[in-house]
C-alpha cells in the first residue's frame, strides 16, 4: 500500500434536529481509505469541522500524510 494512493474522506456524519430555536448539530467524522478505496480506518461523531480535522492531523502525523477529501 503506497502512501501517494491513500485518501482521507470527512464528511458529516448525522446531524441532530434543531431544538428550541437551535440550529442543528452535525457530527464530523473521517476515514481513511486505501488504493483500492477499502476503509482502513475511521473516526467518528466530531462535535466539529475544526475537531474532525484535528483529529485527522493527528493521525496523519503518525501513520502518513494523504490527500483529503470532504464530502458535504
Amino acid at each position: 500500500m503506497t502512501e501517494s494512493a491513500q485518501q482521507y474522506e470527512v464528511f458529516i456524519e448525522s446531524v441532530a434536529g434543531a431544538t428550541d430555536g437551535q440550529p442543528p448539530l452535525a457530527h464530523w467524522s473521517w476515514q481513511r481509505l486505501d488504493e483500492g478505496g477499502e476503509i482502513v480506518v475511521r473516526g467518528s461523531l466530531h462535535i466539529s469541522l475544526a475537531a474532525c480535522f484535528a483529529s485527522v492531523r493527528l493521525h496523519s502525523v503518525e501513520f502518513g500524510h494523504a490527500p483529503v477529501k470532504i464530502n458535504l
